[in-house]
């Protein structure tokens, strides 16, 4: 639990980098992708005790993503893993889903 925690803590502040200019997650409002990401969501899809999986959508102009995580709140010490993206279609329109796993060592 204490690793999941240092985890998500992880995930928020390197999610919070990049809010430089405009915010970082999507207008709740919004139905459509946006360049921003939204629909973040925390899932596994190996071992619950030792990986996490992280899927999120954006619009079709955002073709890479990546996950950094690590024990350090400035993510010094960031571990990154790169997204795999896959595009998606629905009554909401184009989107590109990314998913990225991350193991714990």
């Amino acid at each position: 639990m204490k690793r999941f925690l240092s985890f998500i803590t992880a995930l928020a502040m390197v999610l919070s980098i990049f809010a430089v200019q405009k915010p970082i997650f999507a207008d709740s409002n919004a139905t459509g992708a946006t360049d921003l990401p939204d629909e973040i969501r925390l899932t596994w899809t190996q071992d619950p005790t030792t990986t996490q999986t992280i899927t999120w959508r954006t619009d079709t102009t955002v073709n890479l993503g990546q996950v950094q995580y690590g024990k350090d709140p400035l993510l010094k010490d960031a571990k990154i893993v790169d997204a795999s993206v896959q595009k998606f279609s629905s009554d909401l329109g184009d989107m590109n889903i990314h998913s990225a796993t991350y193991i714990l060592v």
